[in-house]
């Protein structure tokens, strides 16, 4: 129908999700030229842009040639594993889920690399021969869970920069089942628990054994809703030395367990969902006794906040890595959507 006066609405249907429900645009027509005061609070929103003589073909720069080369060798092939129970997530049914790798920091030219499906290898840098060094899954059989989403399994280890002297190492795992109703997490939840990320400290008897033997204790449990977006790396930062600060600190990337982009938890200071946590393993001053918190974590003392938190904001921190050189930067591997 014709517009009437200076400024006029009309609607047009945007759809049906299901049977009784119609969608509605309310669409409103500026006839007089000027820009509405629209919703967002920013009239140039609707306001025109200046037109380029040339359209814009590429917004980025075209990239410099490198003149690095990178030559890939095959250096091992690991067993085959699977989950369990068998998954039905075609994504998981794979010969093994390697995805990430770690020098021991023993000096003896080890490689640690974790199957989320279950087994920690140890493998020799020169010669790729590796041995079965740790079954994480059999140590945790009864609620270990593997068998369905991406953030599950055994997910991460790091060894403490003095392993050659103390035999010390970090894993991160996801349990379910009874664990749910049976051991309490450390942190507030979000909507329903359905997994835990664990964090566990082992002591291994000899650190230069081929196979562990040793023992084990909890350092921490955090729960989350979904199975994606949930404990990811843990990590020291190797480029300092005893005596500074950050000497000796673990570092723990904790995603928003796949819902972030529909609350406040990655900004909430009292959830531990989509933070970097900072922590000393070897402390006692946590709620949980396990493990002690930096003074000078960026969030002590402040009301409400969990004293573990490095940073905050984050979607699905995957992985973070320090500059060798300079001062010492800290990147991040963010997964976002």
């Amino acid at each position: 129908m014709p517009v009437s006066r200076g400024l006029d609405r009309f609607f047009w249907i945007n759809g049906s999700r299901s049977p009784g429900d119609l969608y509605l645009d309310d669409v409103g027509i500026d006839t007089a030229g000027k820009n509405l005061a629209i919703p967002s609070g920013n009239p140039a929103d609707c306001e025109a842009g200046e037109i380029p003589e040339q359209p814009l073909l590429n917004p980025l720069p075209d990239p410099e040639p490198s003149t690095l080369g990178i030559e890939v060798e095959e250096l091992v092939q690991l067993p085959e594993s699977s989950t369990t129970p068998a998954a039905s997530d075609q994504r998981l049914i794979r010969h093994n889920r390697i995805t990430h790798l770690d020098e021991v920091p023993d000096g003896s030219g080890r490689l640690a690399v974790p199957d989320m499906k279950a087994m920690l290898y140890m493998v020799d840098k020169e010669t790729g021969d590796y041995t079965p060094y740790l079954d994480v899954r059999e140590r945790f059989v009864d609620n270990f869970h593997n068998h369905a989403g991406l953030g599950t399994g055994f997910g991460f280890v790091e060894h403490h920069p003095e392993y050659a002297e103390n035999g010390i190492f970090y894993t991160v795992h996801t349990e379910a089942g009874s664990a749910l109703t049976e051991d309490e997490p450390h942190f507030p939840a979000y909507g329903g628990v359905n997994y835990h990320s664990v964090v566990t400290e082992w002591t291994a008897d000899d650190p230069a054994a081929e196979v562990f033997s040793g023992t084990s204790r909890e350092l921490m449990r955090v729960p989350f809703a979904g199975r994606v977006h949930t404990l990811q790396q843990i990590a020291f930062n190797l480029t300092v030395s005893p005596g500074d600060p950050d000497y000796g600190m673990l570092y723990i990337l904790s995603g928003d367990g796949g819902n972030g982009v529909g609350n406040d938890n990655p900004q909430d200071l009292a959830t531990p969902h989509g933070k970097i946590f900072r922590i000393d393993p070897l402390g006692d001053d946590s709620d949980n006794g396990q493990y002690g918190i930096p003074a000078d974590n960026p969030f002590v003392g402040t009301e409400g906040a969990l004293g573990e938190i490095y940073a905050v904001g984050m979607r699905d921190p995957h992985r973070i890595s320090w500059d060798p050189e300079g001062d010492h930067t800290m990147y991040l591997g963010h997964i976002g959507e």
